[in-house]
């Protein structure tokens, strides 16, 4: 096993418990383990009830679509200009911030000290509906990357003119992403990519804007080009 047991930790406060697929749940949190696509329709024929809570990856979503038959939702077209905030510092989100560098000039933006120079290229830029890509030159252990990065993005959105649509790169940037703008919930609208959701923003200074949400391993070096060109869309 790696990492914690977590129907250990779950039980301290609740019933929880292992299951398999095909088998009904028989806990309040119930824990199915999943190889196949099969095996997740099984699951979701299986412990489907009205009021289920279900946690899990995107093949998870797929499954409860087949189930419920949701019809494909084709990608909305993608308004610009696109805005691309990179907390992560992943080998294949690096190669895709290095890729976008490569042809669009002065469009990656490195926060180092001066975020209010950052902050006032970012949004002329945002202005004339050009495409941006911030990252955050920033070391130590990772929670005060992550802390420092959180910060440094909060400054940023503040008071920055909305972009056409913006991708954020990282869980936990993510999360502090949707903080700092007052975000309530994001809709998942359509997948424009394999593991690339994209949602509206719902309440907060950016409400109804287009939001691709990618961990850092997803995606071609190819695939920022890709979004931040408007025949792309």
């Amino acid at each position: 096993m790696v990492g914690p047991d977590i129907v250990a930790g779950l039980g301290q406060r609740f019933s929880s418990g292992r299951s398999v697929p095909g088998a009904r749940p028989a806990h309040f949190i119930t824990l199915y383990d999943a190889e196949t696509d099969k095996d997740l329709d099984e699951i979701v024929a299986t412990a489907s009830a009205p009021r289920t809570l279900w946690v899990g990856t995107g093949g998870l979503a797929a499954a409860l679509a087949r189930h419920v038959g949701t019809p494909h939702m084709p990608v909305p077209a993608l308004p610009v200009p696109f805005l691309g905030l990179v907390g992560t510092n992943h080998e294949v989100t690096m190669a895709q911030v290095a890729c976008f560098s490569a042809s669009h000039a002065d469009a990656h933006i490195v926060v180092e000290r001066d975020i209010d120079k950052a902050k006032r290229d970012l949004a002329k830029r945002i202005k004339r509906g050009a495409p941006s890509v911030v990252t955050v030159a920033a070391s130590g252990d990772r929670q005060m990357v992550a802390d420092h990065i959180s910060k440094v993005f909060a400054s940023l959105l503040d008071g920055l003119p909305m972009p056409g649509t913006l991708l954020v790169t990282g869980g936990e940037t993510l999360r502090s992403v949707c903080s700092s703008l007052g975000v309530v919930e994001l809709t998942v609208e359509s997948e424009i990519e394999p593991g690339l959701p994209i949602s509206r923003i719902e309440a907060g200074v950016f409400k109804g804007l287009a939001t691709i949400s990618k961990s850092g391993a997803f995606g071609d070096s190819a695939l920022f080009c890709r979004l931040a060109t408007p025949a792309h869309r």
